[in-house]
């Protein structure tokens, strides 16, 4: 019985220190898990603070890039230099005035300043010409499309580009173009971010982009 005490006693103290091996195991496994993430979470920091650094950065080259355009616009273009420019989000300088031309005479403008009636690229750009245009006035604008020395209904911008009459710039909901059957001269003209054809000798505010010439 003494034998059977004893191992009993072995069996016990066995199982007691494989118990507190495993124990201790997973202690150990949870403390390097611990370390990792802790680590993890040093390196997400540090990110942080990388990304921090290097937006400063950023911001400070495009600050110190914009201040050189100026310079140059000031130098290379002085007309254009002496309006009140508009910085927008794309790096291009613009001009939207407080006056209001005719089709023609809102072109001339733009010309004899070293801009130009501005020839729109993109939706994204109309969308951002609107927030900025919208803040002056709501009524409509100016652009550099027209028909002028072109069949009827048939719109092109300034620089050559061809403005197709089912281009989605267009409002649709309120049929744009609707003087595509005419043979008179019509211009095109922007508001909340959609186009519309306009009879070019209506006064309206536009907007002249900076050459390029002049950065």
């Amino acid at each position: 019985m003494f034998k059977w005490y004893r191992l009993a006693i072995s069996l016990h103290i066995i199982f007691t220190v494989t118990t507190l091996i495993t124990f201790l195991f997973f202690v150990y496994k949870q403390d390097l898990r611990s370390q990792a993430v802790d680590g993890l979470f040093l390196k997400v920091e540090e990110l942080e603070v990388l990304l921090h650094a290097t937006n400063t950065e950023l911001e400070k080259a495009t600050k110190s890039f914009n201040n050189l355009k100026i310079k140059s616009l000031q130098i290379l273009c002085p007309k254009a230099y002496s309006k009140n420019l508009t910085l927008l989000p794309d790096g291009e300088f613009y001009y939207l005035g407080d006056e209001e031309f005719n089709w023609t005479r809102s072109k001339a403008f733009c010309d004899e300043n070293d801009m130009e009636l501005v020839n729109i690229k993109s939706e994204n750009e109309i969308t951002m010409l609107w927030a900025v245009a919208k803040e002056i006035s709501l009524d409509w604008w100016w652009v550099s499309a027209s028909n002028v020395g072109r069949p009827g209904g048939q719109y092109a911008w300034s620089d050559g580009r061809e403005l197709p009459n089912n281009s989605s710039w267009w409002d649709k909901e309120n049929n744009q173009p609707d003087s595509v059957q005419s043979k008179k001269e019509f211009c095109v003209d922007f508001r909340d971010g959609k186009l519309y054809d306009y009879k070019c000798d209506k006064d309206l505010h536009f907007i002249c982009k900076v050459k390029s010439k002049c950065m």
